[in-house]
């Protein structure tokens, strides 16, 4: 009922609205942003409807990545990553507390109203950096992936209990583009 409400209120939303405060994922991207989308701080920019954006450097491992972050309010509610040899977007992670999918789950929702049953067998906790994530496919989207928030309950490769993953709450949107 609440993923159908806020699917409701957000095409009811004047398109501006949609294009400047909520980040909107399906597997084309995230509103504007998509493979077509030209790997520039101005490109990015305009396909956020004008939010800033910035050239920063993120880590894997001691791996240095070039990204682009938009910026609202100072604080980061994107980030875009290059094609390898190539000139477009190739994938993109939201942030923004209002983000929300095509299937309408949002930001904040606890994994338990997302899979049917826990643990799904698709996830991975995340490792290093990423520590204290649990990432999973998105349920009828291809080119999307979820990351929950389940903290300290994540060791290693086994999956936190079903209890605990049923209380995780959603934190990132991941778009990647198909090939």
């Amino acid at each position: 009922m609440r993923v159908a409400l806020a699917v409701s209120a957000l095409l009811a939303a004047p398109a501006s609205h949609a294009q400047d405060k909520t980040f909107f994922v399906s597997d084309a991207g995230i509103g504007r942003l998509t493979a077509e989308t030209r790997y520039t701080v101005n490109d990015v920019s305009a396909a956020l409807g004008g939010l800033p954006v910035k050239a920063t450097t993120v880590y894997y491992r001691d791996i240095a990545i070039s990204a682009l972050e938009a910026l609202r309010d100072g604080k980061r509610v994107l980030l875009a990553f290059k094609r390898e040899g190539g000139v477009d977007v190739a994938r993109a992670t939201a942030y923004a507390p209002e983000s929300v999918t095509s299937t309408g789950v949002a930001m904040g929702t606890p994994m338990s109203e997302v899979f049917e049953e826990l643990p799904e067998p698709s996830c991975r906790n995340g490792l290093e950096r990423q520590a204290g994530l649990v990432f999973c496919p998105a349920p009828n989207l291809e080119n999307v992936r979820f990351a929950f928030r389940c903290g300290d309950a994540t060791h290693g490769d086994v999956l936190p209990p079903a209890d605990v993953l049923a209380r995780c709450p959603l934190e990132r949107i991941i778009w990647i583009a198909s090939e």
